[in-house]
């Protein structure tokens, strides 16, 4: 989330407010308020995720997605306690991140496995040749450019540079197009099977 720095006697007051006091602001349309909150909050929560889930990049991918559901979803009651829930939202997103990666892993480990020993593909277990089955299916009802990102990302494990040069964008318009891919494959996924992948 990319806001725009206020500076001047706003931003004074803004700095000098508790919490609660900003959260109220941003709930009137005050935009420097939450400002103020996320450059008071996003370097323990960046530290925080970063722990949780290992990797940097993948850290301030969860920790942006976390400001944008507090903008999005600030709970009326959340006053004082910003902080906290902040980083309960933050965690939970990581946990989420964790068991799919997990899950990844083990059906890519599998994949690979069965590439290995030539098995056929029907003697994978139901569950996997489902899921598997299920991702491509969803993969495709996306439009094409978010399937690009995606398979480069998630398939093909690319980096941020490498995938922004193969798409011929800049890396913050990748970033953000991986994000809404991801969004809508999430949404797709759990229209079509009632779960969240």
């Amino acid at each position: 989330m990319q806001l725009v720095t206020t500076t001047g006697p706003e931003a004074e007051v803004c700095e000098q407010a508790g919490d609660a006091e900003l959260v109220r602001r941003y709930r009137l349309g005050d935009a420097a308020a939450f400002e103020e909150l996320y450059r008071r909050h996003m370097p323990l929560l960046l530290r925080s995720l970063t722990r949780l889930v290992g990797l940097e990049e993948v850290a301030e991918e969860l920790a942006q997605e976390t400001f944008l559901r507090a903008a999005r979803r600030l709970p009326d009651d959340v006053g004082d306690r910003f902080r906290s829930w902040l980083l309960r939202v933050g965690h939970n997103l990581a946990m989420d991140w964790l068991r799919t990666a997990r899950r990844q892993r083990t059906l890519q480990d599998r994949v690979v496995s069965i590439a290995v020993t030539g098995r056929d593909e029907e003697r994978l277990d139901l569950d996997v040749h489902e899921e598997l089955r299920s991702v491509v299916d969803v993969l495709r009802k996306l439009p094409p450019r978010y399937q690009a990102v995606l398979v480069h990302r998630e398939v093909y494990g690319l980096d941020y540079t490498s995938m922004a040069r193969a798409m011929d964008i800049t890396t913050s318009a990748l970033q953000t197009l991986l994000h809404r891919a991801r969004g809508r494959f999430r949404e797709e996924y759990r229209r079509t099977y009632g779960a969240v992948a």
